[in-house]
């Protein structure tokens, strides 16, 4: 492969992120204000674009002692790895991207799940050396916060994909699609993990409001509070793909993924993916959002019981069927 094929790759990609960017940030903002019954401004169809970009190029000044290496490589990091997540995740049976023929997805591996969940505590690294480089006590002791919330609610998380690892006996997702394809969707035989591995997926994720302290001024709930320009719009790309990557994955492991009733293939995922963000926003910015200072420390010990309580339940009745 050419110099030039290769630097227009990678071109394509970065368009293809910009544009990415700007219409989740357009969708997100149109189904919220829908949501909350609010009235839609009259943007035309170019105006994320130029918001995007506007957000992605506008000027990053550092605080004065910051790190600076890091501090602009940690949301590149962060980035990354929220791509190669994703990335792993198949798509469909077989796709065809950037003139090559992919079976199963971009990566065929026998233990994608646990990769993209290797890949999510990435994240909470990088978000640390993001946080570290800025050299501000603030945002360091948020910083902390985050990854210890996205650690303590992806415990949970990881114990409630137990009852679908367990009907499957694979640690990957082409098994975990394929075997929905062959019966019914998880969904129906495991809706109590679904509902404790959505609620505590969104519960550790670092988007705001779920983020902010019970006292004190709200702004120092924010993690961006020293984060401006074009590392702001970064992060809140991520951000955005963070919420894309637990739909995607609710649409892959609880709802069949790729199959639909007729002829399956990429677009199912597509339009299950989509339905799945809408719900996902309307329980983090309708439902969770005035209820997190309720919530408090009870709600990981709720999701905990109740990960505990699905995988003891599945267990018990695939013993039962096998006659143990």
């Amino acid at each position: 492969m050419s110099f030039g094929v290769s630097l227009l790759k990678v071109l394509g990609a970065i368009v293809a992120l910009w544009v990415l960017y700007a219409y989740l940030l357009r969708f997100e903002r149109r189904v919220i204000g829908r949501l909350a019954l609010r009235g839609d401004p009259r943007w035309g169809l170019l105006w994320p674009l130029a918001d995007a970009a506007r957000a992605l190029l506008k000027r990053s000044i550092p605080p004065k002692e910051a790190y600076r290496p890091l501090y602009y490589a940690a949301p590149l990091l962060t980035l990354g790895a929220i791509l190669e997540a994703l990335a792993v995740v198949p798509a469909g049976p077989t796709i065809t991207l950037l003139g090559g023929r992919l079976t199963d997805g971009p990566m065929s591996l026998d233990i994608t799940l646990l990769l993209v969940v290797a890949l999510s505590w990435v994240t909470l690294l990088t978000v640390l050396l993001g946080a570290w480089s800025a050299r501000s006590d603030y945002l360091w002791e948020e910083g902390c916060r985050v990854a210890r919330a996205g650690l303590g609610y992806s415990l949970p998380a990881l114990l409630a994909l137990g009852g679908a690892i367990m009907l499957t006996g694979s640690l990957d997702l082409r098994a975990i699609v394929r075997a929905q394809g062959t019966a019914f969707p998880y969904l129906l035989y495991q809706p109590l993990g679904l509902l404790t591995f959505t609620l505590s997926a969104l519960l550790g994720s670092r988007r705001l409001p779920l983020r902010l302290p019970g006292g004190g001024n709200p702004l120092l709930g924010d993690f961006h509070l020293q984060h401006a320009g074009g590392v702001l719009a970064l992060y809140h790309l991520v951000e955005h793909l963070h919420l894309l990557l637990i739909a995607t994955l609710v649409a892959t492991i609880y709802l069949a993924g790729w199959w639909g009733p007729w002829r399956a293939g990429p677009h199912w995922l597509l339009l299950k993916v989509l339905a799945v963000t809408v719900v996902l926003l309307w329980l983090r910015d309708g439902w969770l959002a005035r209820r997190a200072e309720q919530l408090g420390r009870r709600a990981w010990r709720i999701l905990m019981l109740l990960a505990i309580l699905n995988t003891l339940l599945t267990a018990i009745i695939l013993l039962w069927k096998r006659g143990i």
